[in-house]
Formats: C-alpha cells, structure tokens, sequence
C-alpha cells in the first residue's frame, strides 16, 4: 500500500502557521523531511529559542527569510552565551521587521537594552524578566501600540521611580505586570495610565541570606552583590493612579507607604499584604491599609491575605466603616480576629 504525505500537500501559509506553534529548533529539523521542506522553517514569522546558544541563534538570524516577524521569544542565561555582547543585535534585528511581541527572559543584569525597544511602532506584547537595565531616554519612549507590559526584575537607569518613565509612552497600554526587588537606588514604584485595566505588582525586599540560598550562582554578579549588602531601608512607597482598572493583583511584602488612587471600575483583586520587615509606623501603615480597601468597595471578587499582618488588625478596625456592597465572592487568609470583625463591620 503507497502512503500518501497529506501534511506534504497542505499550503505553505499553512505549514508555517503550524511550525509557528513550536520552538525554532524544531521548525528546523524539519528541513530534513524533504525538499519542499528544506527552507520552509526560513518563512516561519516567529522565533522561540530557549537555551541554544549564541551561535545557533546566529544561524538561524542570516537564514531567516520572513519580512514581519510576529513574534521574538529567547530564554537562556550567561552560561549559553554573553547577552550583553549579542542580546541587542537580535532585538533590533526583530523590532526592523516590525516584531509584534517580544518576550525575552535570560539573566543579563548588566544589559543596558537596545533604545530601539522603547521606540518599536508595531509592538503589542512585550514582556522582559530579569534581562537588563533599562536605558534613560529623557522621555523618548514611545510604544503607540503597546497592550501588554510585563517588566520582572529589572532596573531603570539612573534609578528613581521604577518603570515610571515608561508609562506615558504607552498610551493604549492595557496590561501591566511588575515584579520588582527593592534596590537601594530606587525606593518606590509609581504607577499611572488612564487605559490600563489588568494591573499586577509584585513588591519584595530580599535580605542577603534569602539572597544567597535563593541564587548563589549570581555570587559574583555585581547587580546581586549589591544585595549581599543591602540593609533594609524604610521609605519604600507604592503609588497607583490607574482608575480603569479592572482587575489588580498586588503582592506587597515591602511597602511602608500604600498610594491607590480611585478604583470605582474594578471588579477583582487579589491583595496579599506581608510585613517581611517591621513597619517603622504600623498605626500609619494601617491607615494606608485602611485606605486601600476603602478603594476596593465596589469590588464583586475579592481574595484578601493577610495571614502575616496580624499585627495591624486592631489598627484597621479601630476606624472600619467600610461596606461591600457588590461582593459576591470572598476569600480570606487571616487570623480569626480578622475574619470575625470583617464579617461583623464590612456589610458584604
């Protein structure tokens, strides 16, 4: 009985779409299939590498044929390859064919990333964890199309308000995920955009010993030594101006100051508060406490964990005149203190 190669008769336009799906270094082996398949991978629109090194990548950068790549994807670490050597020269090359999403995630914390980035017209997802350092472009950030924003574990040069320069330049921006480490440089987070309506955040401060047992292969990486030395410093402060929000996500374990702005379109929000670190004020940090769920009154889904602040409980409903009158759904990891006089005073 003759076989017949079905997939072989599909479309190209099809093929590609399928071997769009998988990583790049299976796109390419199929080019031993057979002839018609020898060059196919070349016209993939989209590039996922994970863990081959730099002279792989190489290849596949001046064999690849595609005009519009849809989407850049690389996943490594210093022990493939030197990304400050490399790293940018991809980034360009994908953002001169007016790449759509980006999403890039090695351990490179002495990378300055290309300002090509920050200027991409086509871009609509970009998600950047633990790759570099954000330049200073004095303003000159501009991501028209930008929806979706994920920046974990990153610097901004200069230091200041973390990622806040970026935010202006994204006027459609949708989506914002923050998942930052405290640095001495920089000692709060500011976040404001009047079209964001999925906002997470993500607030830590490591100490040297969490540090070390959490990645000791960073031991002689300069960014993490600043760490190994790093006393913690009261002051942090997170500041929120989003009133289109409509899901938030906030992990704080490091915030004395709590800054939300009007929430009156959010619907879900999953807060987790925990005091790592003793409040210089915990009759302050309550009130900011207080204050944030004052915002959260209209809210219909709420996941509320604050099983390592019980010392703040008292403070809180000392002055709790709160009501939830839209919740329909409630999850609480607290101390039965806590639990009780929720029920008893926030009317939900």
């Amino acid at each position: 009985m003759v076989s017949i190669d079905r997939l072989s008769d599909l479309p190209d336009s099809l093929l590609t779409h399928i071997l769009s799906l998988i990583p790049t270094k299976f796109s390419v082996r199929t080019s031993i299939l057979a002839r018609r398949w020898r060059f196919l991978w070349a016209e993939v629109p989209t590039l996922h590498f994970q863990w081959e090194d730099h002279h792989f990548i190489d290849r596949v950068h001046s064999l690849h044929k595609a005009q519009t790549i849809t989407a850049f994807r690389i996943i490594s670490n210093e022990y493939y390859f030197d990304p400050i050597f490399k790293s940018n020269m991809w980034i360009a090359a994908a953002v001169n064919r007016n790449v759509k999403i980006m999403d890039i995630c090695f351990s490179a914390n002495r990378l300055f990333l290309h300002t090509h980035l920050f200027t991409c017209k086509t871009l609509v997802d970009l998600r950047l964890n633990c790759c570099g350092v954000i330049p200073n472009m004095d303003g000159a950030i501009f991501l028209p199309c930008l929806k979706i924003l994920h920046l974990i574990h990153l610097r901004h040069q200069g230091g200041g308000e973390t990622h806040a320069p970026l935010l202006p330049g994204c006027p459609v921006l949708e989506e914002l995920v923050i998942g930052f480490i405290a640095d001495q440089r920089c000692t709060s987070c500011t976040i404001s955009s009047p079209t964001i309506q999925r906002l997470t955040i993500h607030f830590q401060f490591v100490t040297s010993i969490a540090l070390n047992d959490w990645a000791p292969e960073f031991e002689d990486d300069l960014f993490f030594g600043m760490f190994r030395r790093l006393v913690y410093n009261h002051g942090y402060k997170v500041d929120v101006n989003t009133p289109a929000l409509r899901y938030l996500h906030f992990d704080d374990r490091l915030s004395e100051l709590i800054v939300f702005g009007e929430l009156a379109s959010l619907i879900e929000a999953d807060i987790y508060l925990r005091n790592d670190n003793k409040k210089r004020d915990d009759v302050l940090y309550s009130r900011f406490v207080l204050e944030l769920f004052d915002r959260l009154c209209n809210v219909e889904l709420l996941k509320l964990d604050l099983s390592y602040c019980t010392e703040i409980v008292d403070s809180v409903f000392s002055s709790w005149n709160l009501s939830f009158g839209n919740l329909t759904k409630l999850e609480l990891a607290v101390d039965c203190r806590f639990l009780s006089k929720f029920l008893e005073y926030a009317d939900c």
